[in-house]
């Protein structure tokens, strides 16, 4: 099959020309070899590995990798060899180049938006796995997975280390939403030992017509702004923190598709699953 320059995707690197050509099925991403071995273990390790051949698929580029499927559904951009072919299974190609290119936006800091369906954040995380231990990608799947205000979870019982990491950074949420609370409360109490209902109604008002928890928060974070004590606005303003940093809906907690997520979860490179200190990953 044929492609086109328009088909693909470019990633632009000032002084760079692109070199590697990823084919996800039938969609391909134009990137730079540079990139690759700075983001993922796997293209450190592989890109110039001694078992390459050159290639007349297309000159103008150093590197060429197509999908294979070895079992599906798990999938492999992996460099072009005979023994394989080129036709992968296409099962559901789309979602599988959507993780990709996810990955590829990350090392290149590239903000992507997640879609509704939570097998978008599955697909991602499975790339990301296979690919590469990427800090700023683990960051942000972490504040999708632990601000998840539902009680269904997303992360396996078998995983058990992953879990407990998930714990803590949900522990991290409901203790600023503690303080926050505690803080309420507190203007609250003393309004009405003064004779005032004004908050007490605010916040019974919230909780009557909110869809969610994180949308009852923000709806008192943004009414409350104008009219609240700076004690209670700073309380508020930590649980209504926004950590997504490759997000660019510019929606908050308890707003559009962040209806039941709260975004304050806080990840430190000390708690990341892997050592940094290592040199390979």
């Amino acid at each position: 099959m044929a492609f086109n320059d328009s088909d693909a995707i470019f990633y632009k690197l000032l002084g760079h020309q692109v070199d590697v050509n990823l084919r996800v099925f039938n969609s391909e991403i134009h990137c730079h070899s540079l990139i690759l071995k700075i983001g993922s273990a796997y293209f450190r390790k592989f890109l110039d590995s001694a078992d390459k051949y050159a290639t007349p698929y297309d000159p103008n580029f150093k590197y060429q990798y197509v999908t294979i499927q070895d079992d599906v559904p798990s999938l492999e951009v992996a460099f072009k060899v005979k023994a394989r072919g080129v036709k992968p299974v296409e099962t559901e190609s789309f979602i599988w180049y959507f993780a990709v290119k996810s990955m590829i936006d990350c090392m290149y800091g590239k903000p992507f938006i997640l879609g509704a369906e939570d097998f978008d954040l599955d697909y991602i995380t499975q790339v990301a796995d296979f690919y590469a231990r990427n800090k700023t990608l683990y960051k942000e799947c972490m504040v999708h997975v632990a601000g998840r205000w539902k009680i269904d979870r997303v992360i396996s019982k078998q995983d058990k280390e992953l879990r407990m990491r998930v714990i803590v950074a949900y522990a991290g949420i409901y203790e600023k939403l503690d303080i926050a609370n505690q803080g309420i409360l507190g203007v609250m109490g003393r309004q009405v030992m003064n004779g005032q209902h004004s908050l007490a109604h605010k916040v019974q008002h919230h909780a009557m017509n909110s869809t969610s928890i994180a949308s009852h928060y923000r709806s008192l974070y943004d009414e409350g702004l104008a009219t609240w004590s700076a004690e209670v606005k700073s309380l508020l303003k930590h649980a209504m923190r926004n950590k997504l940093v490759l997000d660019n809906s510019r929606h908050g907690a308890g707003q559009g598709k962040f209806k039941d997520y709260f975004l304050c979860a806080k990840v430190k490179d000390s708690e990341l699953p892997w050592n940094l200190r290592e040199e390979d990953w």
